[in-house]
């Protein structure tokens, strides 16, 4: 008769007798904190013996269909960081200021005003057995071309020498017209605009601007919060054996300074 799988792989397995040593240690342990009394003869551990190598069969037989490691402890196969700050799905982390190194303001034909704004975000991936990342920014974009996905394959990801390959610019982008952003955030896109034509002595666009009581600070802390809520980088993870993971970074406004230096934290969802 054809043997199962199971049997198979019970008739061939040759369990390590330090494993065996090691399980064995484990339940007499477990014996005396129950206070049970170890059974001494041979004939008992010679069935102790067997059941542990069953029991081992079984964890490689698993390992063998699911694709696992039923004998060894599960490792982060992975980390992101940002600005060098590892991040975690438990709770925002800081990742430092947003600093800017570009941008741009336009009147548009129909009286609107948009804006972009690019800042160093220096986000990598680091892990095991990682081929490729392809990065994907929602309400974003990426580098100075503003597209908003790249891929980095395994040298750039993980090398450090490859730090100019990696994702490092994270650009904005907002318009008055745009009724997703709420009406304090858009006011703010006018307010910076009028302040930046007054600076340059040129007629502010609204009639009753009065750069007097513009505040750079709460400016900044208004437009950057609301674009910060919205804007998401995914990062899908791709690994030598062709498996895939996807993780999420989401952002967070938590400060600025008084001439308006904003302070950023970040968590992965």
């Amino acid at each position: 008769m054809k043997k199962s799988l199971y049997e198979q792989t019970m008739d061939s397995v040759k369990a390590p007798e330090r494993v065996v040593e090691h399980m064995l240690s484990a339940v007499r342990d477990s014996e005396k904190k129950e206070k049970i009394i170890p059974m001494k003869n041979r004939k008992s551990n010679h069935i102790k013996r067997n059941v542990i190598a069953a029991s081992l069969a079984l964890a490689l037989l698993l390992g063998a269909v699911f694709g696992i490691s039923a004998l060894s402890p599960k490792e982060s196969p992975f980390i992101i960081t940002v600005n060098a700050a590892e991040i975690s799905d438990s709770g925002y982390t800081p990742v430092g200021t947003l600093n800017g190194v570009g941008g741009d303001f336009h009147e548009e034909n129909d009286g609107e005003v948009s804006m972009s704004c690019d800042f160093i975000f220096n986000v990598r991936v680091n892990g095991k057995n990682v081929s490729d990342v392809l990065y994907m920014v929602e309400n974003g974009s990426i580098g100075a071309q503003g597209e908003n996905k790249k891929s980095l394959n395994q040298s750039e990801v993980i090398s450090v020498e490859e730090d100019e390959k990696m994702f490092t610019r994270l650009g904005f982008s907002a318009d008055t017209a745009d009724t997703t952003l709420s009406e304090e955030a858009r006011q703010a896109i006018r307010d910076w605009f009028d302040h930046a034509r007054t600076k340059l002595e040129m007629p502010a666009l609204q009639e009753d601007y009065d750069d007097s009581q513009f505040s750079i600070a709460d400016c900044t802390s208004t437009l950057y919060t609301a674009l910060l809520e919205r804007v998401s980088v995914e990062a899908k993870i791709t690994y030598t054996d062709g498996t895939a993971e996807t993780k999420k970074l989401v952002f967070a406004c938590d400060s600025v300074t008084e001439d308006g230096v904003a302070t950023v934290s970040a968590k992965l969802i």
